[in-house]
C-alpha cells in the first residue's frame, strides 16, 4: 500500500476514534456534573452548563405552551365548525317540527278545537281554503284550482307561522301536538346554547388571530431553532468538562467514585491509547514519506550531475579535438609563412 493510502486510512481511523472519544467526554460531564468530589477547575464549566440547562427547561416550558395554544386555537375553530354543522342539522330539524306543528293546528282549527282569537289567521285560512273548495261553476272551479296552486306553495310559510303563534302563545296542546312543542323549545333551547357558545368562541378566535398567526409563522419556529442552539451549548458544555475531568482525574477519582464514571473514563484510557498509537505510526509514515521524498530528489539531483558530467566530458573531449585543428591549423599557417623567404 502507497504511503498516501495507509497516511489516509490511519486518519480516517483517528477521526472516529476522536469523535468516539468527543461522544464519551459528553456522557463523563453529563454523568459526573452532579458529583460532589470534582476539582474547583470544574466549577466553572459546571456552572454555564446549569446556565444552559435552565434556559432550555425556560425555552421548552415556552414552546409546549405556544403549542398548546395554537392547538387550542385550531381546537376552538374546529368546535366552532362543529357547532355550525349541529346548529344547521337542529335548524332543519326544528322546521320540520314547526311544519308538522302547523299541520296538526291546521287540522285542529278545520274542526274548530282551538281559540279563535289566538289562531284568527289560521281560521282565516281554513274558511279560504274551504271556499276554494265548496266553488260551484267549472270556470270558478278551474280559477280556483289555480289559486288552490299557488296557495299550496305558501303553505309551509304559513304552516311555520301558526306554530311560531302557539310558541309566542305559550298554547297548551294535547296529543301529539304537546310532544312536538316540547321538542321543539327543548331543540331551540340546546340551538340557543350553541349559538352563545358558537358566538364567544368566534370573540375568542378574532381576538387571538394576529397571535395565532404570529406564533405558528415566527414565534415557535424561532425557538425550537434556539432549543437546538441551546442542546448543542450542552453537549460543547459537557465534552469540556468531561475533557477536564479525564485530564485531571487524579485529583478526584476515589473509591467511591461511581462504576458507571469509571467505565467511561476506561473507556476514553483505551482510545486515548489507541490514536497514540494511530499518531506514532501517522508521523512514521510521514517521516518515512518525507525521508523517501528526499532520496527521490537526491537520485534525481545525482541523475541530473551524471548527466552534466556526460555533458562535461563531450565538451572537453570537443575543446580538445578544436585545440587539435587549431594547433593543425597553425602548423600549416607556419609553412606557408616560411616558405616566403625561400
Amino acid at each position: 500500500m502507497a504511503y498516501e493510502d495507509e497516511i489516509e486510512e490511519i486518519e480516517k481511523g483517528m477521526d472516529e476514534s476522536e469523535k468516539s472519544f468527543s461522544l464519551l467526554a459528553v456522557s463523563l460531564g453529563s454523568s459526573a456534573s452532579s458529583l460532589d468530589c470534582l476539582p474547583e477547575s470544574a466549577s466553572a464549566p459546571i456552572e454555564r452548563i446549569t446556565e444552559i440547562r435552565n434556559e432550555r427547561k425556560s425555552a421548552q416550558a415556552e414552546l409546549q405552551l405556544m403549542k398548546e395554544t395554537v392547538i387550542s386555537f385550531e381546537e376552538r375553530k374546529a368546535r366552532v365548525s362543529s357547532l355550525e354543522q349541529q346548529i344547521k342539522e337542529d335548524s332543519d330539524k326544528a322546521e320540520k317540527l314547526l311544519l308538522r306543528l302547523g299541520a296538526v293546528i291546521y287540522e285542529k282549527c278545520s274542526f274548530a278545537l282551538l281559540d279563535k282569537s289566538i289562531f284568527s289567521s289560521v281560521y282565516e285560512d281554513v274558511e279560504e281554503d274551504r271556499k276554494l273548495q265548496e266553488a260551484s261553476s267549472p270556470f270558478h272551479r278551474i280559477l280556483n284550482h289555480g289559486r288552490n296552486a299557488i296557495r299550496r306553495l305558501g303553505r309551509d310559510s304559513r304552516y311555520i307561522s301558526y306554530a311560531e303563534t302557539a310558541l309566542s302563545a305559550d298554547v297548551q296542546l294535547d296529543g301529539n301536538a304537546s310532544s312536538i312543542i316540547s321538542e321543539l323549545l327543548e331543540l331551540r333551547k340546546r340551538m340557543e346554547t350553541m349559538i352563545a357558545e358558537k358566538k364567544a368562541i368566534e370573540t375568542s378566535i378574532e381576538s387571538d388571530s394576529e397571535s395565532y398567526r404570529d406564533l405558528v409563522r415566527k414565534k415557535i419556529s424561532e425557538t425550537e431553532e434556539s432549543i437546538r442552539d441551546l442542546d448543542d451549548a450542552e453537549k460543547a458544555g459537557e465534552e469540556e468538562l468531561g475533557r477536564l475531568l479525564f485530564s485531571t482525574g487524579g485529583d478526584w477519582i476515589g473509591e467511591d467514585t461511581p462504576h458507571d464514571i469509571l467505565d467511561i473514563i476506561e473507556q476514553m484510557l483505551g482510545i486515548m491509547q489507541r490514536l497514540d498509537e494511530l499518531r506514532y505510526k501517522h508521523g512514521c509514515l510521514e517521516r518515512n514519506a518525507k525521508r523517501d521524498e528526499y532520496l527521490a530528489m537526491i537520485e534525481s539531483e545525482a541523475g541530473k550531475i551524471k548527466v552534466l558530467e556526460d555533458d562535461k566530458a563531450r565538451i572537453e573531449q570537443e575543446i580538445e579535438d578544436i585545440r587539435l585543428e587549431i594547433a593543425r591549423l597553425q602548423r600549416e599557417a607556419d609553412k606557408l609563412a616560411g616558405d616566403e623567404y625561400v
